[in-house]
């Protein structure tokens, strides 16, 4: 008697149906004991930022050029999406131009959102749960997060450290804008200039005055033009200022809690100002081209500063004496 033999593609196919055809117990059993996770997706553009709580511990958000903004999760040790439910139609807020804390609230979040200089839409985003929901605040004018070298520079906004209801918007092409109620509504601040076009106010940041360490000051970087401040001036009055000799193409700022201003350039090099003159700290020669900038908060000698330019592998210089020149 002869056997008969299923050609071996015949008896493949037969053992992947079977296969494929699993009990009805199987199929519940799957179903109820699966959990779904978020696939880690690489990529998604370039990490431009990363802003830290200066009191909540860990607490840390990172802003990228097309794919939204995010907050560290240190107990899973991953980070959030927390624009990811943005619809098509505003898709352009994707895109981060700067992040700013509320000193006096961990909870409230801002961001300057828009892709494109002629995207739309744009506007400033609020949080207040750490950016699970987002309201707009209506200052709808042209952020541009991507297609440029400047979108490494910044924050362009910043929240009073004092005063959650105050903060400060720079923008590209139309100045800088003040909240005094937490963004519910925005005024042009008229004394400030606009800067080039397209760059405009690419940095704000907040301090005290080295020499009266009572008084607050807010500085705003105008590509272009040089640092302005707003301070007690001699007569009394509050009011804005150009800081004299300060540098026209301030990238980013960051004030000690003494109140020294430090701000790096994409063509000078680093500087840093004690209320009454600058002086050139440059960490090296080498490299005019610098964008982050970083003073340890325990420690204000203690500054870190970062290279930008052409190329990969760019050193980090670190001073421990306040960079004092020539011997970093």
């Amino acid at each position: 008697m002869r056997r008969f033999r299923l050609p071996k593609l015949a008896l493949i196919v037969v053992l992947m149906y079977t296969l494929m055809i699993p009990t009805t117990t199987n199929v519940v059993q799957s179903a109820e004991s699966y959990q779904w996770n978020s696939i880690p997706v690489g990529g998604g553009g370039y990490i431009t930022g990363i802003v830290i709580h200066p009191t909540e511990p860990d607490l840390i958000y990172a802003r990228t050029d097309i794919g939204g903004v995010y907050r560290l999760d240190p107990a899973n040790n991953r980070w959030i999406p927390l624009l990811d439910h943005v619809e098509s139609n505003e898709s352009n807020l994707y895109g981060i131009d700067g992040i700013a804390l509320d000193h006096q609230n961990p909870d409230i979040v801002y961001v300057a959102a828009g892709k494109y200089a002629n995207g739309s839409p744009s506007d400033v985003l609020k949080s207040t749960d750490r950016g699970a929901t987002w309201t707009r605040t209506g200052l709808n004018l042209r952020n541009v997060s991507n297609g440029n070298i400047h979108r490494a520079m910044g924050e362009n906004i910043a929240v009073n450290p004092t005063s959650s209801s105050f903060l400060h918007v720079g923008t590209r092409y139309n100045g800088l804008y003040v909240s005094n109620n937490g963004g519910s509504t925005w005024s042009h601040v008229r004394e400030v200039p606009y800067g080039i076009a397209g760059q405009g106010i690419r940095s704000v940041a907040y301090g005290v005055n080295p020499l009266a360490k009572h008084e607050q000051i807010v500085y705003a970087g105008i590509r272009g033009v040089g640092i302005f401040s707003k301070m007690k001036r001699s007569n009394g009055e509050v009011a804005w200022e150009l800081i004299r000799n300060s540098p026209d193409s301030v990238a980013r700022m960051t004030v000690s809690k003494s109140g020294i201003l430090y701000a790096t350039t994409d063509n000078r090099g680093v500087f840093k100002y004690n209320g009454r003159q600058w002086t050139n700290i440059t960490p090296s020669s080498a490299y005019s081209s610098y964008y982050g900038i970083s003073v340890d908060p325990s420690n204000e000698n203690h500054i870190l500063a970062a290279v930008r330019t052409g190329g990969s592998n760019l050193p980090l210089y670190r001073s421990t004496n306040g960079g004092r020149p020539g011997l970093m």
